[in-house]
């Protein structure tokens, strides 16, 4: 599991699996209610969690895990 961060973008990717560049993948989008961050879940074609972005990320996140996080290039 890696955690990498954009700060441009304001945005964070929890990669779960390494995902195969070849396979399809199907992507939910999440707004939870009242929060001012979204989730986009990223689902390989096996159903299974290959990630998590977070978009909105210093709402989400405290500051200590998006400083260990890799950097986006």
């Amino acid at each position: 599991m890696e955690l990498t961060y954009d700060d441009k973008a304001n945005a964070a990717y929890i990669e779960l699996a390494p995902e195969d560049d070849t396979a399809r993948k199907r992507q939910v989008w999440v707004s939870p209610e009242g929060l001012s961050f979204d989730l986009v879940l990223d689902i390989g074609p096996d159903g299974r969690m290959l990630g998590i972005e977070i978009i909105g990320a210093r709402s989400a996140l405290r500051q200590e895990i998006l400083g260990k996080a890799s950097r986006a290039s």
